[in-house]
């Protein structure tokens, strides 16, 4: 269960620790003892348990440890799950940062645990333990609605409205031919559209 150092290096002399005999040496006089090795096997068991317990469906409750471009790692005590960047929330985020932050604690649904020869990957959701927005009732033909430029495409605008997100196509932006749409309506620019 538990060795009692009477001569170590460091700060761990007199204190007792768990390890893993390595290797025993003189007849027992020398005895090899690896904390490492014992950590390691604790690691594993604990992985174990916990891939018994990671099955779709199942929710779980985790530790943001890193983002990226794509989505979010999530830390599950010992494996590590991804969340990709459209299961962070239902409306449409830029970035994993607009949902999620290095260190916030999290609780997702597991959406699948595929077998790779990298390991094994875990897929899971926020959203899915989220309730949905409800829906905004769809505005009647040619009604004015006030929005706000949102992002541009190689053929529009993007607004968001109180109704939810459009694009107007370039051709419908009133400009002159060979006018540039992205310095005309700027990310941002409140804008009437119909």
């Amino acid at each position: 269960p538990g060795l009692t150092l009477l001569q170590a290096n460091g700060a761990l002399g007199g204190q007792t620790v768990a390890g893993r005999v390595v290797e025993v040496r003189d007849g027992g006089r020398s005895v090899v003892v690896s904390r490492r090795a014992e950590l390691e096997a604790r690691r594993q068991d604990q992985q174990r348990e916990l891939l018994e317990r990671l099955v779709p469906g199942a929710e779980v409750d985790g530790t943001v440890h890193s983002t990226n471009r794509h989505g979010a790692v999530i830390d599950l005590g010992g494996i590590e799950g991804f969340v990709h960047i459209s299961e962070l929330a239902h409306h449409r985020i830029g970035s994993p940062e607009e949902a999620v932050s290095v260190g916030d604690p999290v609780r997702a649904r597991v959406l699948a645990v595929e077998e790779s020869p990298k390991g094994v990957r875990v897929r899971l959701s926020v959203k899915a333990l989220q309730d949905a927005p409800p829906r905004p009732s769809a505005p009647a033909a040619d009604e004015v609605l006030k929005g706000v430029v949102t992002r541009h495409s190689t053929f529009g605008v993007f607004v968001e409205t109180p109704s939810g997100e459009g694009l107007v196509p370039a051709r419908d932006l009133g400009l002159a031919p060979g006018a540039d749409h992205r310095r005309a309506y700027p990310v941002g620019r409140e804008v009437d559209v119909v």
